[in-house]
Formats: structure tokens, C-alpha cells, sequence
């Protein structure tokens, strides 16, 4: 584990195709080993059987040791990475000197607040230890989304550098609520991750439908074009399925031209197919919506001809979003106790009855709870 962190900490930055840094932690975790400064890396990050025993059991693993689990994010790793990064959290390092000298810590990472304490640690001597906790407090850093940076610690010409991944929430919060009428209510609740709860109603949208069929077994592809600015953004296909006959919808977003990873839809009780897309990026949106006959795909004497209607609606909404009708949710701006579950209720008048409507309600860092009417 100690060569494992000299390897990890001295790393330089992996560079994509065009020479250029990689911006995807995923994909270069710490960086390309440097074979020189990996022999000079100053301090290391080490661990033993009984460590990882403990992260094991902390991961939900019963390792039949008896050891105490531990947080895995307090692993004694040369990296540190939250899953869940729910307002704040502190984590714990110790790190062992293979050379005398005084460090000084750096955090970047956009977004976040970070405390290093003790922010210097001296060592004497090769081979002594000091820990240090790393308190993170989550500000900007939008919810939801992998937040990248590092902990570095410098001593002269040396500098001991660790990848920080965290995905920052703000919120728990329900991806959905249901409603239906032209007015009502619906009270859910939340559970925040600060003391102060901020709930933002943008809608109702209700956008124009595009009537479509298809026959037999087939399928017709839409591109959907998400503009810029936009907060959320619903799709929604209503199926008028025959008895026994399939219908779904296949989608991934369009990445130069070529569809990428495909997630597929399927129809609800009620024939309706829906994707949501909390914080998409300005992009386009590949739909496919495909029926399958029953009396035609594979069976015999089937004529194959079945007729299924649909009915295709995008609903994007923004901050300047045309609404059908309103919405309002209380309370909108509330003092609340991090952690302990409180209650908001959504009321809407004016909603059209004959088409679905969306709304996002939106929290702090981008979180939100889509409202799905009719």
C-alpha cells in the first residue's frame, strides 16, 4: 500500500487523444505513474489487512473477523471519494514521512468548502506519522453531479497530490410526485442536508402533443433538441396499445452524430411512457418509439397490421419557460434541522385536463422533484 500511494501521489495528469489534460477522473483515476518522483514521494498513505477488513465490513460485507466497520470513505486511501457527499462530511487520513520536512495542504475543489486540520504537518524524522482530517461542506457544487479535484500537500520541491471525488446532494428528495385535475394538492416530503430549505416551483409546461401511429412492428424516431438553460426536461409518450402487443421507448443522448449509452422506457399502468432528465445539458435527444405486434412477430396466421396510436409530447422547462396554469409550493423558504424529514405541499390551479404537465421544483445546488399532472 505504501508503493501503491508513491505511485498514486506523484502521478502526472493522463491526456486524451488531442494531447490534452484528462477532465474524466473515471477514466484516469490518480494519472500516469512517474517511474522518478514515485521513489521521492515525500509521504505515503498506508494500510494494512486489518483496514481493509474494516472498510470491507463498512461496505456491507460480513468479513466474519468481527472487525469494526468503519465509513469506507475513511479507508487510510491516497485518494478520497464520497458517494454521497450529503452537506458535509469530515474524513480522517494518516500519512507516514519517507523524508524529514514541513508540508502545507491545498484543496481544489470547485464547489466545495474545504478544512484541512492540522493544515501543516513537520516531521522530524522518516517514518513518523501525523493524522489530519479533511472537512467538506458543500456550497455551489451543483447536486447530483461528480465534483472533482485534489488534496495536495507541499514541502519545497515536493508536493504529495491526492484525487478528491464527491458527489454533492443537498437534498433527499422524491424524482417525482404525481398529480391529477385541473387543481389540487399533493404534500411529500424531504429530508435537507442544511439548515435552510429553498423550494422553487418552474411551471406547469404543458407543450403541443405530436399524434403519430404505428403499424405492426415497427418504429418511429424522434430528435429532440434540449436548449440551453433548460432545468429539466420530461418526454412523455401515451400508448393505445392492442391487447398483447408491446410498446416502449429506446433513447440516449446524440453525441456528434452517434447515439450513445441507450436506456429504454416502458409504458406505466395507464399506456404512458416517460423519461425525465433533471439538469440535462444542451444537447439532442434520440427517441425511438417502438410497438411490437403480437399477431405478427413470430406467430402463425398473424396478419401483422395492428394499428397503435400515440401521442408524443416534450415538455423542457426553464426560467422563462410559457406555463399552463401555476404552481406553488409551501412553504418555499423554511428554517429546517439537516437531517430530520420535513414537509412541502405542492398546489396547482389551472393545469390543463386533456394533456400532461410538468413541473420542477427546484432546491438548492440543483436538486429538484419533478410534478407530473394529468
Amino acid at each position: 500500500m505504501s508503493v501503491k500511494s508513491a505511485m498514486m501521489t506523484t502521478a502526472s495528469p493522463t491526456k486524451t487523444t488531442d494531447g490534452k489534460n484528462s477532465d474524466d477522473v473515471f477514466a484516469q483515476g490518480a494519472g500516469e505513474v512517474e517511474a522518478r518522483a514515485m521513489l521521492r514521494p515525500g509521504l505515503v498513505y498506508d494500510s494494512n489487512e486489518q483496514d481493509w477488513l474494516a472498510y470491507l465490513e463498512g461496505v456491507g460485507i460480513d468479513t466474519g473477523t468481527g472487525t469494526k466497520a468503519i465509513d469506507p470513505s475513511d479507508l487510510n486511501y491516497p485518494s478520497i471519494a464520497i458517494g454521497e457527499l450529503f452537506g458535509t462530511q469530515t474524513v480522517t487520513r494518516t500519512v507516514s514521512a519517507t523524508t524529514a520536512g514541513t508540508y502545507r495542504a491545498k484543496v481544489d475543489l470547485p464547489g466545495i468548502k474545504a478544512t484541512v486540520s492540522p493544515s501543516v504537518l513537520h516531521f522530524s524524522h522518516p517514518g513518523q506519522k501525523r493524522t489530519f482530517t479533511v472537512k467538506l461542506d458543500v456550497t455551489t457544487a451543483r447536486a447530483g453531479a461528480p465534483d472533482t479535484g485534489s488534496l495536495t500537500w507541499t514541502s519545497g520541491r515536493t508536493t504529495v497530490r491526492s484525487p478528491i471525488v464527491v458527489t454533492p446532494q443537498s437534498v433527499h428528495a422524491p424524482a417525482e410526485i404525481k398529480g391529477a385535475g385541473t387543481n389540487g394538492e399533493v404534500t411529500y416530503s424531504v429530508t435537507p442536508a442544511t439548515t435552510d430549505l429553498v423550494a422553487t416551483a418552474y411551471g406547469p409546461v404543458s407543450s403541443p402533443l405530436f399524434k403519430g401511429s404505428l403499424t405492426g412492428t415497427a418504429e418511429f424516431d424522434h430528435e429532440t433538441n434540449i436548449p440551453a438553460g433548460t432545468k429539466a426536461s420530461q418526454i412523455a409518450v401515451h400508448f393505445d396499445l392492442a391487447a398483447g402487443n408491446i410498446g416502449g421507448l429506446v433513447w440516449g443522448p446524440m453525441v456528434d452524430g452517434v447515439l450513445q449509452t441507450i436506456q429504454i422506457a416502458y409504458p406505466d399502468s395507464s399506456g404512458t411512457a416517460t423519461i425525465s432528465v433533471p439538469q440535462p445539458t444542451a444537447e439532442t435527444i434520440f427517441v425511438a418509439v417502438v410497438a411490437l405486434d403480437s399477431s405478427g412477430s413470430g406467430g402463425s396466421g398473424g396478419s401483422g397490421d395492428a394499428v397503435t396510436p400515440y401521442t408524443y409530447q416534450v415538455n423542457n422547462i426553464a426560467e422563462d419557460s410559457p406555463v399552463t396554469g401555476k404552481v406553488a409550493v409551501t412553504p418555499d423558504h423554511a428554517r429546517v434541522t439537516p437531517g430530520t424529514p420535513t414537509d412541502l405541499t405542492a398546489a396547482w390551479s389551472g393545469a390543463p385536463a386533456d394533456a400532461r404537465s410538468t413541473t420542477w421544483i427546484e432546491y438548492s445546488n440543483g436538486a429538484g422533484t419533478f410534478l407530473t399532472l394529468n
